[in-house]
């Protein structure tokens, strides 16, 4: 089979372009009764600019090579991306499809990997490790860079929002039969806040090799000395190093979107959070210009035997100066009241799957145009429905509550019975007290027993002294109870400042390794892989930290583990450095267990002995900024 043939992107309306491997699970699933296709999820895309401005991640064509060594010579983006893609991806995905090792059983396709790998080959996309607050402790996760807005990084993150695909429709018009693909993005919706991405350990490609040597190969695979319809578009082989695709996870790493909320350490840690939708209504306002559509392969027979894989991309424009124009999605601002907006785009698919030319006819429906409005409509309807329903469950059930308090008070012939019994208790009783002062002497009697009594306690014949059980009164934390001589005395061991030993800090094992003393200092030169570690605890509020003269090469990160001891109103924690830290340029961020870090830029210390105070001032907020206050002293 030779590589498929793709077009430039349309100067009006969406392209997609798909991958050939979903061709052939659609041609297996329609042999195979057992096997089902269905469309399942998507994800939109912000794709960055093509020329790098202050180091900002960019979609650089000119990383790649062709077979003979020299870079890729980029012109127009609107060319550059149709040609990187099909000569560089999608070349790619057709050795592995060829390959003698390939295994056509496996549900799991290899088009989101090699797409993800063109995207990080051209510098579009960056990935760095994730941490405890990220994802599920125990996995070996991924996700994108700290963007420019909450790190004043250079990066913007790519991947804005992943979803899912609730509603597909088959239709037949004019002899062709289409697929309608419904892509929702409510109005509540902001953009996902952490996106993971699996990578070697839980991915690897359908075949052994571990890379293609196609240095012979001047043109893409099974389209020696042939054109493409579009004369600008070129058919030269495109590789990552001279006449080699590299597919070895150790030199050229995988990445895949983990769609399993729990892997989401935000999610599974919140009782209110049940799924990824739920989670993104923490999200904020994003921008996109690219939808990655992807679809479930399984078996019907054992439902469990299920893959997700990448359809193919959907680019909303052609590039215009160098970027593709942009759709913003706003999410309702409760404090200003200002309203947010939602997308749902219909995709209509007349599927070729011819695999010398995989692609998709998107088209407009022009016989039933507001299809899509209907279907929203309806489901609004069907949703105010169930909201009135479970009103009136609710009301129903108060009034049963009301109905089964009334019917207690509802007396029956026992409750009489026993009533009556005790009310003739009650007028034995008064006849016996009355019949007790009947003298007209016991009045006066009792008062003057009661004065003798008074008489006694104020002379002494009766102590007035009481003793009390102080064995119940028993020490605390902070607290210390003394008895002496007979008497208690409550004081207060808390210390003014409470000491907490610091530790060298394994970013990559997430384990702390080493303490940190003024003998054996920490040292910046290996931010990189080494930050501080602390554990909080009661009444302990100082952290110092002894350092060396060594400049840092990277951010120094400090985490402080609140799993012993939560965070409470009011506490504070002091960082105090014993000596003079070279940060270098770089911030400082404190990792204190939330989604989001507090990054210190390095030119906001007046000092190179820095001292910051941390307090807490709502331990139940969600966002860094409303939980944790910061001064910086020194």
């Amino acid at each position: 089979m030779s590589t498929p043939l793709i077009r430039r992107p349309q100067t009006q309306g969406s392209t997609v372009y798909a991958f050939a491997s979903a061709a052939k699970d659609l041609t297996r699933t329609h042999n195979n009764p057992d096997l089902k296709f269905e469309f399942s999820r998507f994800a939109l895309l912000n794709l960055p600019e093509d020329t790098s401005v202050n180091g900002y991640n960019s979609m650089n064509f000119g990383l790649l090579e062709t077979i003979s060594g020299p870079n890729y010579s980029v012109s127009d983006p609107n060319l550059d991306f149709p040609i990187t893609l099909q000569n560089y991806a999608l070349n790619l995905e057709q050795h592995i499809l060829q390959d003698n090792d390939f295994d056509p059983e496996l549900f799991q396709s290899d088009a989101e990997k090699i797409f993800f790998k063109w995207l990080h080959s051209i510098d579009a996309i960056r990935f760095k490790p994730s941490d405890s607050s990220e994802s599920a402790i125990g996995l070996s996760r991924f996700t994108e860079q700290f963007d420019s807005i909450s790190s004043g990084a250079a990066y913007d993150r790519v991947v804005k929002y992943i979803g899912t695909i609730d509603a597909t429709n088959d239709v037949m018009y004019k002899g062709n039969a289409y697929q309608e693909i419904y892509i929702n993005v409510p109005t509540s919706h902001g953009s996902t806040p952490t996106i993971l991405f699996k990578s070697a350990g839980d991915l690897a490609y359908n075949t052994t090799a571990t890379e293609y040597n196609v240095s012979t190969e001047s043109e893409i695979l099974g389209r020696s000395g042939s054109t493409h319809p579009d004369p600008l578009i070129t058919l030269d082989t495109i590789c990552d190093t001279a006449g080699i695709y590299d597919i070895n996870s150790n030199t050229s790493p995988i990445y895949g979107i983990d769609w399993t909320p729990g892997s989401y350490s935000s999610i599974i840690n919140d009782s209110t959070l049940h799924s990824i939708s739920d989670f993104n209504q923490r999200g904020t306002d994003f921008k996109f210009n690219a939808i990655l559509v992807y679809y479930d392969v399984y078996s019907q027979s054992t439902p469990s035997n299920r893959a997700t894989n990448l359809y193919g991309i959907i680019i909303l424009d052609s590039f215009t100066n160098g970027v593709i124009p942009t759709q913003q999605k706003y999410k309702p601002n409760s404090v200003s009241g200002l309203n947010g907006n939602a997308y749902s785009y219909k995709l209509n698919m007349r599927y070729n799957s011819s695999l010398d030319n995989v692609g998709s006819d998107v088209v407009v429906n022009d016989f039933t145009t507001f299809s899509m409005d209907i279907f929203l409509d309806s489901v609004s309807a069907l949703d105010n429905a169930t909201k009135t329903l479970l009103s009136a469950n609710d009301r129903i059930t108060e009034a049963l509550t009301k109905y089964e308090a009334l019917e207690s008070f509802v007396l029956s012939m026992d409750q009489i019975s026993s009533f009556s019994t005790e009310l003739h208790d009650l007028q034995q009783q008064f006849v016996a007290a009355n019949a007790n002062f009947s003298n007209n002497t016991a009045i006066l009697d009792l008062i003057a027993e009661t004065n003798s009594r008074i008489n006694q306690i104020i002379n002494g014949t009766i102590p007035t002294s009481v003793q009390y059980n102080t064995d119940v009164v028993k020490n605390g934390r902070g607290i210390i109870v003394d008895r002496i001589n007979g008497k208690i005395y409550v004081n207060n061991n808390v210390n003014g400042y409470s000491m907490i030993q610091p530790y060298n800090y394994d970013i990559n094992t997430l384990v702390k390794t080493t303490q940190i003393t003024d003998s054996s200092q920490y040292d910046p030169n290996n931010a990189t892989s080494t930050g501080i570690w602390a554990k909080l605890d009661n009444f302990e509020n100082m952290v110092r930290v002894s350092v060396n003269s060594n400049p840092a090469v990277n951010e120094v990160y400090i985490y402080i583990d609140d799993t012993a001891a939560i965070w409470k109103k009011g506490q504070a924690l002091k960082l105090v450095f014993n000596n003079n830290i070279d940060l270098n340029g770089n911030a400082m961020v404190l990792d204190l267990n939330m989604t989001a870090n507090i990054v210190i830029p390095a030119a906001s210390f007046i000092s190179t002995k820095p001292y910051i105070e941390i307090i807490c001032v709502d331990p139940n907020a969600t966002a860094i900024n409303q939980k944790f206050k910061y001064d910086i002293l020194r």
